[in-house]
C-alpha cells in the first residue's frame, strides 16, 4: 500500500509537471496577443496558443487512458487476435504519418493472443509510432511462439537506444535525452500497462541493424501452447 501511494504521488508530481508547461506558453502568448501590431504577428501568436492546446489535449487524452486502464482492466472484453491482422491495422493507421519510412511485417499468420484488441492494437500503435519517429528507413514487424509467449517485435533502423538509457524508459514522463517531438511522455507507459494487464512484459534491445528492438511476450493462447 505504501508503495502504491508513493507511486500515485510520484505520477502526481509528474503530471502537475507536464501540464504547467502547455498552460504557462497559453498564458504567455495570450498576454502577447494584446500587443501584437500587426495581424500577422497576432496570428503567428494565435498559431502558438493553438499548438499549444493541442499538446495539452494530447497529454490530457493520454493521461485518461493511463489511468482508466486500472478501472477498465475488469470489464475488457477478451478475444482472438490475430497477429497479421494487428500488424495490418496498426501500419494502416501510422505509416501514412511516416511516408519516408518502409514498414515491414514478418508475421505467422498462424499465430494468436486472446487478449483485448483495443488496447493491444493501441500497445503496438504506440511501438511503431515511436520506430517510425526515430527510423532512418524501415521499421519490421515481426512475431513468433517462444517457450509458452507470444512474440511481437518492432524494429527499426535508427540509432537505437543506449543501454544506460533504458533503465526507467516504461515510466510515465521518462523522455530520452536526443527525443524527437515533445510528444506526451505516456506513449511507453501505456504500453508498458497494457502488457502487464496481459499478463506479459515489454522490453528495449538492440537490433542487428544497430537500431532498437522493442519486444512485447504475452502468454499464448491455451491451444497453442506445446
Amino acid at each position: 500500500t505504501e508503495a502504491l501511494l508513493k507511486s500515485q504521488r510520484e505520477l502526481l508530481q509528474a503530471v502537475s509537471h507536464e501540464l504547467r508547461t502547455p498552460l504557462a506558453r497559453i498564458r504567455f502568448a495570450t498576454e502577447l496577443v494584446e500587443t501584437a501590431n500587426t495581424d500577422e504577428v497576432k496570428k503567428t501568436r494565435l498559431e502558438s496558443i493553438d499548438k499549444s492546446t493541442q499538446e495539452l489535449d494530447i497529454l490530457v487524452g493520454e493521461l485518461l487512458s493511463y489511468v482508466r486502464l486500472d478501472s477498465e482492466a475488469a470489464t475488457q472484453e477478451i478475444e482472438e487476435v490475430q497477429i497479421s491482422g494487428l500488424f495490418s491495422d496498426v501500419i494502416e493507421l501510422h505509416s501514412p504519418l511516416h511516408p519516408g519510412i518502409k514498414f515491414e511485417t514478418k508475421a505467422n499468420n498462424k499465430l494468436h493472443i486472446d487478449a483485448n484488441r483495443t488496447s493491444l492494437t493501441r500497445a503496438v500503435g504506440n511501438l511503431v509510432s515511436n520506430a517510425g519517429r526515430y527510423a532512418k528507413s524501415q521499421v519490421i514487424l515481426s512475431s513468433q511462439q517462444v517457450d509458452g509467449s507470444i512474440v511481437i517485435r518492432v524494429d527499426d533502423d535508427g540509432d537505437g537506444i543506449p543501454e544506460t538509457d533504458r533503465d526507467g524508459i516504461f515510466e510515465p514522463f521518462v523522455r530520452l535525452p536526443n527525443s524527437k517531438g515533445k510528444g506526451s511522455g505516456l506513449g511507453l507507459a501505456l504500453v508498458k500497462r497494457i502488457t502487464s494487464r496481459h499478463g506479459g512484459e515489454v522490453n528495449v534491445l538492440s537490433n542487428e541493424h544497430g537500431g532498437a528492438r522493442f519486444e512485447i511476450r504475452i502468454p499464448a493462447a491455451p491451444d497453442q501452447v506445446s
